[in-house]
């Protein structure tokens, strides 16, 4: 069985309706949960982060807590998944 690449923009997608469904949630359960490399994942929270030295786009930010990072919405991000039709059924 040959498995399909996964484009940047489902990746994006997945990964702020995997947010917007339950928080905040630790980089390993993420990459776990989207089937990703970690390299991937740490393009990816680039990409969806607030760096402006690499262009993110501030929907998501990473937070130190209990030992653990975590990864939430930022207000930004909360707005999307409130504009989001599919986040409300």
């Amino acid at each position: 069985m040959e498995q399909r690449e996964t484009s940047t923009d489902e990746l994006a997608v997945a990964l702020m309706s995997a947010l917007c469904e339950s928080g905040a949630r630790t980089v390993m359960d993420l990459t776990r949960e989207l089937g990703i490399r970690r390299s991937q994942m740490e393009r990816l929270l680039a990409l969806m982060g607030s760096s402006e030295a690499l262009g993110g786009l501030d929907y998501i930010e990473e937070v130190a807590e209990g030992g653990q990072v975590l990864v939430r919405l930022t207000e930004k991000g909360r707005a999307l998944c409130a504009d989001n039709p599919a986040q409300k059924e």
